[in-house]
């Protein structure tokens, strides 16, 4: 797949799980912050140059240069601070595209404290031991149903 191809196909994703077209000619709040997530898409994970980027909006008849692609660019990580399903979409749209994933998480991390990490690290070890536990329930009901199955 060429780069134009993967970048049309974010473009389509967005559109699919948002119903918002980034290509349209509009400054609304919400297109414009899909707009960035694209940008940063195609320059964190697809490793374009802004360049390349500006001549792609060109290409899709969106007037863009090298600077609003940059703006968007940098303003993607604060758009995701007050636009939760902003960045559950990112993520979304990075799991399609897994090799990239650790890279990019560790670029986002960078702006947390420590403190924040490790809340982040205490969250994540108590769901996988919820998880755990849910799981371990599970097996006991089914191996439960099953011996009751067969003494039946």
């Amino acid at each position: 797949m060429n780069k134009i191809d993967k970048a049309n196909e974010y473009v389509g994703q967005i559109k699919e799980l948002t119903e918002i077209d980034v290509m349209q000619n509009s400054r609304k709040r919400n297109i414009v912050e899909h707009r960035s997530l694209l940008v940063y898409l195609l320059r964190s994970v697809e490793k374009w140059k802004y360049l390349e980027i500006t001549e792609y909006f060109k290409k899709n008849k969106k007037p863009y240069d090298h600077t609003t692609a940059l703006y968007a660019y940098n303003s993607f990580k604060f758009y995701c601070k007050y636009n939760k399903s902003l960045e559950i979409l990112f993520y979304k749209l990075l799991d399609k595209n897994p090799k990239q994933k650790h890279d990019i998480i560790n670029e986002l991390i960078k702006d947390f404290s420590y403190q924040q990490l490790c809340e982040i690290i205490s969250k994540i070890e108590l769901k996988e031991s919820i998880n755990n536990i849910e799981d371990e329930s599970t097996d006991k009901q089914n191996k439960r149903k099953s011996i009751e199955s067969t003494d039946n």
